[in-house]
């Protein structure tokens, strides 16, 4: 389809399914913009496309911003949504699994030779290192809240430690190795 070739968008919008209201609402949208492209200077809005582009562009679904585009093109007016106030939203309480992850001891960091790992008391996972390219350099299954690590043939470098919880909450940490 080449640009300003509108006849033929309107038919293949006329052969899209409208069996949701979603799709209802972007044909509808979708016709009364092309109504207004091939004829922009003696284009008029119709009272009926008017309430259903302001019906369409009053939801909040992902294409009625669309609509709401459209309907302040051709009639000037802007629709506004309501927001929630931002003190009515409450930030999203942490699980214990997760706070477990937090309390954690990586040294020395940069290592050489060893690297020490201190986890929570009673913490039950896995451990993870990879390097930059996403290769698992080491992998452990722990159950004792203090590991010892032997890195001495490890290449310098950057690698990423993840602490990863039996219920598969995990947390990151950068780890280097020098020489």
């Amino acid at each position: 389809m080449t640009y300003g070739d509108y006849s033929r968008a309107l038919t293949y919008l006329n052969s899209l399914p409208t069996t949701r209201s979603v799709e209802s609402d972007f044909v509808i949208a979708q016709r009364i913009n092309i109504a207004y492209l091939l004829n922009r200077e003696g284009y008029t809005l119709t009272a009926s496309d008017e309430v259903s582009l302001k019906n369409i562009g009053e939801k909040t679904g992902p294409l009625n911003g669309y609509a709401r585009s459209i309907y302040e093109q051709l009639t000037g007016e802007r629709i506004y949504l309501p927001f929630r106030a931002a003190n009515d939203i409450k930030p999203r309480e942490r699980k214990d699994e997760v706070k477990e992850l937090e309390i954690i001891n990586i040294y020395p960091n940069p290592a050489q030779d060893y690297l020490n790992i201190d986890l929570n008391d009673g913490f039950v996972g896995t451990i993870l290192i990879s390097n930059t390219s996403g290769e698992n350099i080491y992998s452990k299954q722990i159950d004792n809240p203090s590991l010892r690590i032997d890195v001495s043939d490890w290449m310098s470098g950057i690698y990423f430690l993840i602490v990863k919880s039996e219920q598969n909450y995990s947390k990151v940490h950068k780890i280097v190795i020098t020489k």
